[in-house]
């Protein structure tokens, strides 16, 4: 066998020794996650959004918490796989920008308002040491790069611990966010709308939170975007979206 042929097949070899793994399937990809599981990812994939697109806090999820997106989700948040905002990041922004609900933000600013901002919901800093990154700023990150909206990182700040929200009830849920966020007010002097960005939108009780902490400083938040929302709603007598569902955080 030609030397060349073989020092090609031993490349490949090692290549495919050292290619890194799906972090949903265990298989080895060439790209973050396997065409494959992507696939599935996909099928997560809401179509219709005019449930969540509403007030008080309009909210454009990219997809249904579920099946592969939930795992997806898990992996980047509870198994060191940063790499997986980049994708899903990009999607959510894709999505976002082809959608009405882009085209209604864009062609109907509220006067006063010079543009959009993209401000992603923070974690704890104790937290996100703990973990090594905060999952929210990836995401935006992505997202800003993609659909080119300017990033505010800093404004917005968990100011205090809060305890996993999945196990409270709804009075709980609020009583623990209760002044959870402080927002540098700074971002009001430059006279844009927000647009909040997280992984996932269960109760709204967080999103909220952080809504209401900007617009207590007069930043007009516009909505929020986030990859996953929990697909068993019902409206509660103040328009609250409520999730049955059992999400970790």
């Amino acid at each position: 066998m030609p030397m060349k042929i073989i020092q090609q097949c031993g490349t490949a070899l090692i290549e495919l020794a050292f290619q890194p793994q799906c972090p949903l399937c265990d298989r080895s990809a060439a790209t973050t996650i396997c065409p494959a599981c992507q696939t599935q990812i996909q099928a997560q994939r809401y179509r219709d959004r005019q449930l969540f697109w509403r007030s008080p806090l309009p909210v454009f999820p990219w997809g249904q918490y579920g099946g592969a997106l939930r795992q997806s989700i898990a992996a980047l948040k509870y198994e060191n796989k940063p790499r997986v905002a980049h994708l899903l990041g990009d999607w959510l922004a894709s999505a976002w920008l082809t959608s009405a609900e882009h085209a209604a933000v864009k062609s109907k600013l509220p006067e006063g308002l010079r543009s959009v901002v993209v401000v992603p919901i923070p974690m704890y800093a104790e937290k996100r040491h703990q973990r090594g990154y905060d999952q929210a700023l990836l995401l935006a990150r992505r997202f800003s790069r993609v659909t080119r909206l300017p990033l505010r990182q800093h404004d917005l700040i968990r100011q205090r611990a809060t305890v996993a929200q999945f196990s409270l009830s709804a009075a709980e849920r609020e009583a623990n966010l209760t002044d959870a966020f402080y927002v540098d007010r700074s971002l009001s002097k430059i006279h844009c709308g927000v647009l909040l960005v997280d992984d996932i939108y269960t109760t709204g009780a967080t999103a909220r939170a952080a809504a209401e902490a900007l617009q207590r400083c007069a930043i007009p938040v516009l909505g929020m975007v986030a990859v996953a929302a929990t697909p068993m709603l019902q409206r509660d007598s103040k328009h609250t979206v409520i999730s049955t569902n059992d999400v970790r955080f």
